[in-house]
């Protein structure tokens, strides 16, 4: 162990000493922790300097570990599976779950799933003392994905009957635990159980049932199994070291496992009043696996509630996967009208699984227009593909990292109204996850793509190539890159941290991003005071605030690179590519572009590096100075695979060994460099929400509303995207029925402007005048959702005091869509139309409050939510 440290300290100081030490791309949003105060906390939780030092968890800390607690007491109920057992080796297993994530602009997807199959495992021989286990399952499925959010919540509770209302909110229960817990705590994950219960009777075979789908949700169901022959070869004597260890609960396991899948899937999803889509997907996949598991779990809070067995704790610092294999699949999607009785019936058949009635009215409709039966043709897309994939994890409970990097080599056949298309893809999806409780989770995303459009040779030989460029075509070959980095408690100082990724990744100057204050003067300063007057011995130099938290934050960036430019960029020298690469990881150029660099002792050491640091994978730890040499080694081999490339398919084989990169920023930057860049399409868009809390100082304020008003900001370079040909509008088809990628298009009302005025309470009741301009409004009517909750610094002990809906009438412009409405009322006493006992003597305390609204003129899709910060006092309602 000492000569490998020694070795790493050597092999790192040769190469420092050539050149600048290297960077990755999660490394780069990594401050330099040594160099700053290690008391420096999030939130100063007491005055007292020397218990915040002990604190320095703060209220992030406390409220990402109550999120934590909450995923695991309370909405695992959702999530049940019951076991019967036939035989030792068969069981049947029946399983419910649902899974809600929240959007960016506040409303929640849920996907509530339904599944049920018999799952076979049985050893069905030894090879020496190597058991050889056989597995397989299969089971039919049912998906319900759909769109809520706390106003229709609001509205059925009023309207549904007095038993549906009890059963949605658990007969009381639910709103209880709204009241006590803190406001991360979702009522969509255990609201309306009924709906949950229902959804094995949900699938919509007939008009008549497709017509209570709500508009914007979907319905999937169909049947999927598997098969899987799997080995340990190491497990006897893993498990001789786990009794010699004497721990029964440690797990560890490298198995082989071999396995083929197998899916038909039906999802219908309802795009307007009349409109529906049926896609029918087969897919199928075959391959092999290898994992390496070291695990085991604990229990927390085993004696916090009686009869309660605690919270486990995962801890696993080894687990790695490995996999390779083959894909195939057919998606066919069409349009029915339920307007046409033709397209009704052709639903029906389609919902079966049977197209063929659809097609056939389809090619009516196209032969005589005057006919149009209501069924639309979309497309009919074939891909076979090889995919290879590694996911490293490590999961301490308190702190996870997970990485995954993923190359998919497709085929693709592609039959529209417009006629066939023919496209080679090759596709690298890596993923960076880094989340612990104190500062919640960071996602880096990043897909790097290059589409080649063929066509198909007339004849095919092992001498004759399968595909053909067309050489009539301007841009045949198009690298499109794409990074997305997203931050749900985004301070400050990773703000900029991000920014300045971005600008390396997108080589532009990004001058219109404002400069936010990392820290808050006017806060430091109050606490250096503080500090003084409680101890006026201490130095108070030493003193500092945690960066300003701002809010969440999403950031997309995407680079596309046209023929043209690859064709340059492949004519590169070899030492040209490597002076490139030096530049993207930070290196000295003019020295790592040598030939003869191989000759010297710097080149031996960072190899024999390169090397020692390999197992040091396996627990998702990695070096990126010694993983230069072995990326621009492969780099520079994937080019002269270009250079000698002829065919469509021997430039896909290298374009997939270029994307195969652990380092897919830096490969990127060096594609710019390699170029002129300038000319490259760039863009940068943004999706900020911030975050006011009470105790928020001006320069705080000034910080959040600064950043507040870069959602949506969009930045380009001066170069055009290409316009998308038909691969990409069937992805953006495709994308439709992806709960990941779901998004309601309905049109809404929204709204333009809220003023609230403050009016001076009368006796111990506040009232509010609210005045709201609303556009893409043309009804007399509409429905208003107020909420009304409690704000704080810490999350643990906010409330929801009320939420209802109100309707209201409008004055309305239909030429411009545009509308007025105000009402006043009082949100507590005698008066209000909303005040209990509870809300009453909680809002008669004062402090501040946020008051949500969103607008609706069916009750059914609901404006974007939006909230004002409000504190009461003996002035009345006051405006932060």
């Amino acid at each position: 162990m000492k000569s490998t440290l020694i070795l790493l300290m050597l092999v790192n100081a040769i190469t420092k000493a050539q050149g600048k030490p290297l960077r990755s791309a999660s490394k780069m949003l990594e401050a330099e922790e040594q160099k700053r105060s290690q008391y420096e906390s999030v939130q100063r939780v007491v005055k007292n300097p020397t218990l915040a030092s002990g604190l320095t968890s703060g209220a992030k800390s406390i409220n990402q570990t109550v999120d934590t607690l909450m995923e695991t007491i309370f909405y695992s109920i959702m999530d049940q599976t019951f076991d019967i057992e036939f035989t030792a080796d068969l069981d049947l297993e029946t399983n419910f779950s649902r899974d809600v994530n929240e959007t960016s602009v506040g409303t929640y997807i849920v996907t509530d799933q339904f599944r049920i199959g018999p799952k076979y495992q049985k050893e069905i021989n030894r090879i020496g003392n190597i058991p050889i286990n056989l597995g397989s399952d299969g089971y039919l499925f049912v998906r319900n994905i759909y769109h809520r959010t706390d106003a229709i919540r609001a509205f059925e509770r009023r309207n549904l009957p007095l038993w549906r209302t009890l059963f949605n909110h658990w007969f009381g229960i639910l709103p209880i635990l709204a009241n006590i817990l803190p406001p991360s705590f979702n009522q969509e994950e255990l609201y309306d159980p009924l709906t949950y219960l229902q959804t094995p009777l949900m699938i919509p075979s007939n008009s008549e049932q497709a017509s209570k789908i709500p508009i914007g949700s979907i319905r999937q169901y169909g049947i999927s199994g598997g098969i899987n022959l799997s080995f340990d070869p190491l497990r006897k004597s893993l498990l001789r070291l786990q009794d010699e260890i004497n721990s029964e609960n440690l797990n560890v396991d490298v198995p082989f496992t071999v396995f083929k899948t197998g899916n038909h899937t039906i999802s219908v999803l309802r795009k307007s009043q009349y409109i529906y889509w049926v896609l029918v997907t087969d897919g199928r996949t075959q391959g092999v696996k290898v994992e390496s598991i070291l695990a085991t779990s604990f229990k927390f809070f085993t004696k916090l509630i009686p009869q309660w067995s605690g919270v486990k704790a995962p801890f696993s610092p080894i687990d790695v996967l490995l996999s390779k294999a083959k894909l195939s699949s057919i998606e066919q999607l069409y349009t029915f009208d339920f307007r046409y009785p033709v397209a009704r019936k052709a639903y029906e058949k389609a919902t079966r699984g049977d197209l063929a009635p659809a097609f056939r009215a389809h090619s009516r409709g196209v032969k005589q227009k005057s006919d149009f039966t209501g069924v639309s043709f979309e497309f009919n897309k074939v891909t076979f593909a090889h995919q290879e994939g590694t996911q490293t994890e490590r999961n301490f409970f308190v702190q996870q990292l997970k990485h995954a990097n993923q190359i998919t080599s497709s085929e693709i056949e592609i039959h529209d109204p417009s006629g066939e298309t023919n496209i080679l893809e090759a596709e690298q999806v890596w993923e960076n996850l880094d989340w612990d409780v104190l500062v919640g989770a960071e996602n880096i995303k990043m897909n790097n793509r290059v589409e080649m459009k063929v066509k198909k040779a007339s004849s095919y030989s092992k001498k004759n190539p399968r595909y053909l460029f067309d050489p009539y075509m301007k841009s045949p070959i198009n690298i499109f890159s794409s990074l997305n980095i997203t931050d749900r408690f985004t301070d400050a100082r990773e703000f900029q941290k991000v920014i300045n990724l971005m600008r390396y990744y997108l080589a532009l100057p990004l001058r219109e991003v404002p400069t936010i204050p990392v820290y808050s003067h006017q806060r430091q300063l109050q606490y250096k005071l503080d500090n003084t007057l409680m101890n006026p011995m201490d130095d108070i130099r030493n003193i500092k605030v945690s960066p300003t938290y701002l809010g969440k934050m999403s950031l997309n960036a995407h680079i596309s690179f046209p023929s043209q430019y690859l064709k340059h960029m492949s004519q590169k020298k070899p030492f040209q590519i490597r002076r490139a690469m030096a530049l993207a990881y930070g290196m000295d150029a003019n020295y790592w572009a040598q030939k003869q660099l191989r000759e010297r002792w710097s080149w031996m050491f960072q190899y024999m590096g390169w090397v020692t640091v390999q197992p040091l994978k396996l627990i998702n730890f990695k070096v990126p100075d010694f993983e230069f040499i072995n990326e621009t080694k492969r780099t520079v081999d994937a080019f002269e695979m270009l250079n000698q490339a002829v065919t469509p398919m021997e430039h896909l084989n290298a374009f997939s060994t270029l994307f195969d990169s652990a380092y897919p920023v830096q490969l990127i930057r060096a594609l710019c460099l390699l170029g002129d860049y300038r000319r490259l399409p760039r863009l940068l868009s943004f999706s900020t929400q911030a975050k006011h809390k009470p105790l928020d100082t001006g320069d705080m304020k000034r910080a959040k509303n600064t950043f507040a008003k870069l959602n949506h900001k969009v930045i380009k370079s001066r170069t055009k995207f290409p316009k998308s040909f038909t691969f990409k509008t069937i992805d953006r088809k495709l994308a439709a029925f992806d709960p990941n990628n779901f998004i309601d298009n309905r049109a809404r009302p929204q709204l333009s402007k809220i003023r609230i005025t403050p009016i001076k309470r009368k006796d111990i009741e506040y009232l509010v005048d609210l005045n709201l301009n609303l556009t893409n409004s043309e009804r007399k009517t509409v429905y208003v959702y107020i909420k009304l909750e409690q704000s704080g610094s810490v999350n643990f002990g906010r409330f929801v005091l009320f939420d209802q809906v109100i309707k209201l009438s409008t004055t309305s412009n239909r030429s411009t869509k545009r509308a007025n409405a105000r009402t006043s009322f009082y949100i507590n006493g005698k008066s209000s139309p909303f005040g209990s006992p509870l809300s009453d003597l909680i809002i008669g305390l004062g402090g501040t409050f946020n008051i949500h609204i969103s607008l609706s003129e069916d009750t059914q899709t609901w404006s974007d939510s939006r909230f004002i910060q409000t504190e009461l006092g003996e002035s009345g309602v006051k405006i932060l």
